[in-house]
């Protein structure tokens, strides 16, 4: 090292000389003069430096002098270092704190958004079994109403069914309730009918309900027709079995006034009284045109009715009395009881299925046809101008 560097190192940076400062003429040395050369073109040394200047010295980064040593600093002042150091023991605890109350906030921040996270996780899960639930319900619901409606139908058509089947009985039972009452009866049938088979295609179970309770008021009236009918034909029988015994006791006065003298006397009854006539003459003493007829298909007929309706089948027997009646109630045109019989009646044409059908129609007649616990029918029938008369007794 140069003399000159080791006197500045020991007494500080030297002062600026007054006159030209020679240039430094350091063996080895990488420090070159500042700024360009003269711009007038001359050539100048790189130690030279121009008259009354102060050469600038620039640090080549491998120029290894030694930096100035720093100004001494007076007596009793701090020094940098403890300076720093009072900064940083004041520094670091708000430092710390800060870092400190980032760091809280932070975790508070956290630990709300982790609160909100379940909340909301909390709240997915309440929505989705919330969800679940009316899914459930819902779906109970339409089960439950589901199953009501088809519950709810089936009775609907079930009552349709009978009353439709009580309407046709009450119509075959009344064959005399009239044209205008069976036709009514009849177009209500045939509108529930109809409502049934169109039960859910545009038919509600109401309409199926009120379009059977309209059936009713038509099937009373029709009930009530025929019992009136029946009321009067049993009327207008009595009536005629009473004229015609008053008819066959003249018949029989008379028949005995024109008797001879030397004729027998009339039988008496134990009772003292005359005995009545014979309803009907004999067989061979029939009216003119009365004929004799069939028993075996007014019997499969009735058999055939009681089968339908579960019961056992009869035993058929002809009998020559209610034959005779018979043919008395063709003579005389009408139908009465002889008191040996149950029912009595007639059609026209000769049919033996509408004969038996006729007294199905009637329901006292119906009655007797249908009895349980009897097992023989008798029968008596003839024909007479295009009519069947008939007259039973069942035992």
């Amino acid at each position: 090292m140069s003399a000159p560097h080791a006197e500045r190192t020991a007494t500080g940076p030297a002062p600026a000389a007054a006159g030209p400062v020679a240039p430094d003429q350091r063996v080895g040395s990488l420090a070159t003069a500042a700024g360009p050369g003269p711009r007038d073109g001359s050539t100048r040394s790189r130690s030279e430096a121009p008259t009354g200047t102060i050469p600038t010295q620039r640090t080549h980064p491998l120029d290894l002098t030694p930096a100035p040593a720093a100004p001494p600093t007076a007596p009793g002042a701090p020094s940098r270092a403890v300076r720093r150091a009072v900064a940083v023991v004041v520094l670091c605890p708000l430092l710390v704190g800060t870092v400190a109350a980032a760091v809280v906030v932070q975790l508070r921040a956290d630990a709300r958004a982790t609160a909100w996270a379940h909340a909301r996780e909390r709240v997915a899960a309440q929505v989705a079994a919330d969800a679940t639930d009316a899914a459930v319900a819902a779906t109970a619901r339409a089960g439950a109403i589901a199953t009501s409606y088809a519950a709810a139908r089936d009775a609907a058509v079930a009552g349709a069914q009978r009353v439709i089947a009580d309407a046709r009985a009450a119509a075959d039972a009344s064959p005399h309730a009239g044209d205008e009452a069976l036709a009514a009866l009849r177009a209500a049938t045939q509108a529930v009918e109809a409502a049934a088979a169109g039960l859910g295609e545009g038919t509600s179970v109401a309409v199926l309900r009120a379009t059977s309770a309209d059936v009713a008021a038509p099937q009373r009236t029709v009930v009530e027709a025929q019992t009136a009918w029946q009321a009067a034909e049993d009327a207008r029988i009595e009536a005629e079995r009473l004229a015609a015994e008053r008819a066959a006791a003249e018949a029989a006065a008379r028949a005995a006034t024109a008797r001879p003298s030397g004729g027998s006397r009339p039988a008496i009854t134990r009772g003292g009284a005359a005995a009545a006539p014979a309803a009907a003459a004999p067989a061979s003493a029939w009216a003119a045109g009365v004929s004799s007829s069939g028993i075996g298909g007014l019997g499969a007929s009735i058999n055939a009715a009681r089968a339908a309706n579960g019961l056992p089948a009869l035993a058929v027997a002809g009998s020559s009395s209610l034959a005779d009646h018979a043919a008395a109630m063709a003579a005389a045109g009408s139908i009465w009881h002889s008191g040996s019989d149950h029912i009595v009646g007639w059609v026209q044409p000769v049919s033996d299925e509408q004969m038996i059908q006729a007294y199905l129609n009637s329901p006292p007649h119906r009655a007797w046809i249908l009895k349980d616990g009897v097992s023989t029918v008798s029968i008596g029938a003839v024909t007479y101008g295009g009519r069947l008369y008939t007259a039973m007794l069942f035992s």
